[in-house]
This record gives structure tokens, C-alpha cells and sequence, in this order.
């Protein structure tokens, strides 16, 4: 990650933070739900999110008395740290050892490191248990009972914001937690093999207090090193002084070998050149399959013997692309739940949407603008069987004609002028494994149009620049604001890719077509105003809501949704008035209005009973016409009719 995207992943966890502490609201789509659950804990134990306490060391007869009960772990995890410490020096991380109670025991790091870290005082004695200090990365593996990686402000104590930490707990062979393995350092080398790396460790260390056998320090040593190579790399093979091999899993193993087998002098230059290598891309292929990583090289010094070992590292792209989702949060968060509404209209889209999600076909949503089009797309995407994949959302309408190829299909270093060094993935690239949606594909220009048709065809994709297809596996989803069956009889969208998107086609309809629901739309905005806001607002004024039934909303559901929010932050009554919405909507008060002008109160039930008798009235007592236009079956608005007392 670079260092602009660390810091802007810091920027957002930090106001999540603040605004937590500042006034107690937690922001679900920043804030995991297990930090979530141990910030409401820690204000509960009443801790001081600025306290320095964090720097309190016990004293000396405490410290001994700690490190006389532990003594079994510290004693076999000591040379295992030492061990594996030597395998990433450099990397600027700092290795922790805790007790169960999260008392540190013993540290192995640079010295550059512990002098970043001395004002967190990460010594003997020091504690880091969750009712002391808050959420931490210590903490939290004791709570969880589980590997844990935390980072910048998800800690609750702001003197620990500026640290990543991947914290494993360490158990007897009886499962009895002994204490936490901990690696530290700054927030901006955060990165998943870290945790493995830990994950490694721990699980060495558990090992080594489950022999009862005495084993001499190589093999301990080699055992370290075995794990940490099985546990934390996609593919690493280790390469003695006359560059064979010497260590390696299964997966680097097989993309070295492939590698070779495709000959060429690369590979040589590489291995025999003593410089270090970082994330150079390359292809190999691994079951048939060719697929990208991001190889890096690294030089292991042998201090007793002057020689040097050297390591390969191979990042699977597609692991690398999936974790940057993650942190990015490029993820779909709305579900079928999410879609308010009982209109028969919108529950048809929504049934369609979810048989659709259960196959994995393209799918073309068509609606107007504001209708939820995207709502419909991450819906289907978290109920597909790729749901734990990537989303990834691009509109071909904001997007200048001259940049979309980039943006859709990604560039080679020194493809044109500006381009990152390095190159980068495009979107469909980053879709792979997931869902990739292109909204407004009517805007696409012709010349993509034939280059998306070809991916979709040979599921490959080539960036701008490149001599290699790489392959992607993703599930397209569309959308279009215009009908693109007249767009191809214009000769503006292409007829063969028409029928490749057009698989499965989804009309969500405009919110004039189920009107009805527009009382228990603007109950659910309202509330989650409310819910994330301290201002208070009691409901709608019946004129509001007359005025609201009586308005097309060209904008649909997103302009009603901006409309509540506008009167929301205006009001300055108890309930929504007239007064406080945009006065353009005033004028299209046609077919609810009765005439009469009151600001009488109106909950919900009463919003509903008020739709039915003005419907009603409107078709002169015609239930299948009253129904048909609300939406529901007759039997249902005969219930309606008995449970509000109304008379045909």
C-alpha cells in the first residue's frame, strides 16, 4: 500500500475514532465489529482515551514474580523469537512476548524500532490488557481468543494510534492461554503476512512447549523456519550460498519451477544479481493457469559463516487485489434487506434480483436515475456465491472518454506518458473472483464496448501496454438509465454485447409506480436521521406528507431520501413542515391533495390509513383498481379496510 493510500485509510479510522469519542456513535462501515465491541467495553471500564498510563511499569518484585511463572514460555519462546527475528531484519517490526494477563516479558527488535517506541515503553512489566489501556492488539487476542491484527486508531488509547500490531495468543497443550506473541511497528507497513507471520510463531512456540524432549538449536531453528515459510508467504522458496534451493513451500516451489521451465535469461539475472528485488510483477503457470504475482527478492546475511542466503517471495496478485478491497473498502455493504418497500412493483424487482444473484449470469438492471440501481447491485452481489469477493463499482458516464480504457482495463509501466510506475491493475482486474459493476454502460464509447466484449469472451483481460492476457473470473453486473435495445437500433451500443449483458434483465421501477410506499420511505429516513443525529424529530405533518403524495419525484427515491435529509436539517418544529422542504416540489401538489391545510401529526399507521381512503376515494370504492394501484392483493386491502374501520 503506498504511503498516500496508508494515510487516508489512517485519516478515515481516525474520525470513526474521534467521533466515538467524542459522541459515543460508532460508524459501522468504518469500525469492525469486533474493535465496535471492544470500544463500548473500554468506555465501560471508564478508561481515559488520552491517559498516559500506558507508560506505568510494575515494580520489581512484581516484574520477577511474572517472570518466575512464565518462565516455561519465555524459555521456549526466546530462541524461537531470535530465530525468526533474523529471518525479516530490517523489516523495522518490533516482536513482543506477553503473559495471559498481557504483562510484557521479553522484546527482540532494531534499535531504531524500540527508540520510535520508547514513549510506549514496550518493556518488561509494562501491561496491556483491555482494562487497562483499552482496545490494543495484546488485548484483544486475550479477549478474542484469537489471532488479531489492529491498526492506527482502531486502538482506543491515542498514544498507540501510530502502530500496527498483530497480536496471536500463545496456548498449553491443554488450550490454556499462557500469553500473546506481538509484532509491532508503524502503521504504515501494515500487511496480512504480518499476522501469518505471527500465526507462525505462536503456533512454533506452542510446539515447543508440547515436546517434553530436549532438542539441540538447530533443529529448533529449522522448525521455526519451516513453519514461518509454510504459514506466511503464498510461495517462498530459500536458496543456500551457490543459489540452490535449500527451503521452499509447495506454492513457490511450483511458480519457480515454472519459471524455469519457461527459460529465458530473466530468472538467472535475477538469482545472480545481489541486489534486492520488491513486488516485480510476473506470469507463471500454476495448474494450467496462468496468473500473476508480485515477486520480491531478499538477502538473508549468515553472520558465522560471511555468505549470504537469498529468498524469493511470490504474492498471489489476486490475494494482494482482495486485501486492498478490504482496507479500501471497496466491498458491497447493502443487502435485499436494505430495499424498503411493500409495493407489489418494487418486491417483483427485488424477487427478480434474488433468483438472479443465485446464478452466476450477467445481469442488467434498467431504472432511472435514483431508483437504487447500485442498492440492487450490491444486493445481488452479497447474496451471490461470491459474495466474499471484491465489488468493484465504476460509471462509465463519469469516467472521460480518453481515461476509461485505463480505468477498465489498467496500464504496463511506461504505457504513456504519466503512467505509474510500476503500472496498475484495472477494474476488471480488481473484479476477479467478485462482481464487477458498470453502471451507465449505455455512455460506454463503441471502441470499449468491443474491447469489454472480447473479455467477456475469452475471460482475459490485456492491460494498455501489456503482451500478456491475464485471467479473470468475474460476474458482470450492468446498469442503464436509457433502453439499450433502442440504443443498438441508433448504432450507438453494440448488438452483440447488448446480448451478453442482456442475459438477465431487471425494470426497477420509478418511485411514481409504487407511490404508496412513500410514507414508509420516509419513516425509514427519517429514523436513521434520528439514529446518527442528536436532533430530535417526531414525524411529518399531514400537509408535508400531501404535499409529498401529490409530487412525481423525477429524482426518485435518492431525491426523496435528499429531500428528508434538507427538511431534516432545517426544521425547526418538532415535526416536518412545509416550510422546510424545497419549494419546486410545492408545485406539483396534483393528486393527494384535498384541500385541506393542517399541520396535524401524522405517525405512520395514520400515514397509511390516509393513502388507503384517499385511494379508495379516487377510484370511487373499486377495490381491484383501489388494490391494483396500491400494490397489494384485494384480500389484503380488505384486512386494511377492516382494521381502519373504513366503509366502501
Amino acid at each position: 500500500m503506498s504511503t498516500y493510500e496508508n494515510q487516508k485509510e489512517f485519516d478515515r479510522m481516525y474520525l470513526a475514532w474521534e467521533q466515538y469519542i467524542k459522541e459515543g456513535v460508532i460508524n459501522h462501515e468504518v469500525v469492525r465489529p469486533v474493535i465496535a465491541r471492544s470500544w463500548l467495553r473500554s468506555r465501560g471500564y471508564g478508561i481515559d482515551p488520552f491517559d498516559e498510563k500506558i507508560l506505568t511499569i510494575s515494580d520489581t518484585k512484581e516484574i520477577s514474580k511474572r517472570l518466575s511463572s512464565s518462565s516455561a514460555l519465555v524459555k521456549a519462546a526466546h530462541p524461537l523469537m531470535i530465530a525468526a527475528y533474523k529471518m525479516v531484519s530490517g523489516s523495522k517490526f518490533r516482536v513482543d512476548l506477553t503473559d495471559a494477563e498481557g504483562y510484557f516479558l521479553f522484546s527482540v527488535g532494531q534499535d531504531e524500532v524500540f527508540r520510535k517506541t520508547s514513549k510506549l515503553n514496550p518493556m518488561t512489566g509494562v501491561c496491556r490488557s483491555e482494562s487497562w489501556i483499552g482496545t490494543c492488539g495484546i488485548a484483544l487476542a486475550l479477549v478474542e481468543n484469537e489471532p488479531i491484527q489492529i491498526y492506527s486508531a482502531e486502538h482506543y488509547n491515542c498514544h498507540l494510534h501510530e502502530w500496527t500490531c498483530s497480536s496471536v495468543p500463545i496456548h498449553s497443550p491443554t488450550g490454556e492461554i499462557l500469553g500473546v506473541l506481538n509484532i509491532s511497528g508503524h502503521y504504515s507497513l501494515i500487511h496480512r503476512h504480518t499476522l501469518g507471520m505471527a500465526v507462525g510463531m505462536a503456533r512454533a512456540i506452542e510446539l515447543s512447549l508440547g515436546n517434553t524432549q530436549t532438542i539441540d538449536n538447530l533443529r529448533d531453528y529449522q522448525k521455526v523456519t519451516d513453519l514461518i515459510i509454510k504459514e506466511v508467504c503464498d510461495g517462498l522458496v530459500v536458496f543456500d550460498r551457490e543459489r540452490k534451493v535449500l527451503q521452499s513451500n509447495q506454492k513457490g516451489l511450483e511458480i519457480f519451477l515454472s519459471l524455469k521451465k519457461k527459460g529465458g535469461n530473466e530468472l538467472t539475472n535475477i538469482l545472480q544479481n545481489d541486489e534486492e528485488i520488491a513486488d516485480k510483477e510476473i506470469t507463471a503457470v500454476i495448474n494450467r493457469r496462468k496468473k500473476s504475482f508480485y515477486m520480491t527478492k531478499r538477502t538473508i546475511s549468515e553472520e558465522n559463516r560471511g555468505g549470504i542466503r537469498e529468498c524469493l517471495v511470490f504474492k498471489d496478485l489476486e490475494n494482494v487485489h482482495k486485501i486492498a478491497q478490504r482496507i479500501h473498502g471497496k466491498q458491497a455493504f447493502y443487502t435485499f434487506a436494505d430495499i424498503i418497500g411493500e409495493h407489489e412493483a418494487i418486491r417483483n424487482a427485488v424477487q427478480e434480483a434474488n433468483i438472479a444473484a443465485k446464478e452466476d449470469c450477467p445481469v442488467l438492471l434498467i431504472g432511472e436515475t435514483g431508483t437504487g440501481k447500485e442498492m440492487f447491485a450490491q444486493a445481488i452481489h452479497n447474496t451471490s456465491s461470491r459474495r466474499g469477493g471484491p465489488f468493484i463499482a465504476i460509471n462509465c458516464g463519469a469516467v472521460p472518454a480518453d481515461l476509461i480504457e485505463s480505468e477498465l482495463f489498467g496500464y504496463e509501466a511506461g504505457a504513456f506518458t504519466g503512467a505509474r510506475e510500476g503500472g496498475k491493475p484495472g477494474k476488471i482486474e480488481m473484479a476477479d473472483g467478485g462482481s464487477l459493476f458498470l453502471d451507465e454502460l449505455d455512455s460506454m464509447p463503441l471502441s470499449m464496448q468491443t474491447k469489454l466484449l472480447r473479455v467477456l469472451q475469452t475471460k482475459q483481460v490485456s492491460r494498455i501496454g501489456g503482451y500478456n492476457d491475464v485471467p479473470v473470473d468475474i460476474h458482470l453486473i450492468s446498469a442503464s438509465k436509457k433502453d439499450l435495445f433502442a440504443e443498438v437500433e441508433k448504432g450507438v451500443f453494440r448488438d452483440d454485447l447488448f446480448f451478453r449483458v442482456n442475459i438477465v434483465t431487471i425494470q426497477i421501477p420509478p418511485l411514481r409506480n409504487w407511490q404508496s410506499d412513500i410514507p414508509l420511505l420516509c419513516d425509514h429516513f427519517l429514523k436513521r436521521l434520528i439514529a446518527r443525529n442528536f436532533k430530535q424529530i417526531k414525524g411529518i405533518s399531514s400537509e408535508t406528507m400531501d404535499i409529498f403524495m401529490g409530487y412525481s419525484w423525477p429524482g426518485n427515491v435518492r431525491e426523496l431520501e435528499g429531500c428528508i435529509e434538507r427538511a431534516y436539517i432545517f426544521e425547526e418544529r418538532p415535526y416536518i413542515t412545509p416550510k422546510s422542504i424545497p419549494s419546486y416540489i410545492h408545485k406539483q401538489k396534483e393528486v393527494f391533495s384535498d384541500g385541506e391545510a393542517t399541520t396535524e401529526v401524522t405517525t405512520l399507521e395514520d400515514m397509511e390509513f390516509r393513502v388507503i381512503q384517499r385511494t379508495l376515494r379516487n377510484y370511487n370504492g373499486n377495490i381491484s383498481q383501489a388494490a391494483r394501484s396500491l400494490g397489494i392483493a384485494r384480500d389484503s386491502l380488505y384486512r386494511k379496510i377492516r382494521k381502519f374501520g373504513l366503509r366502501n
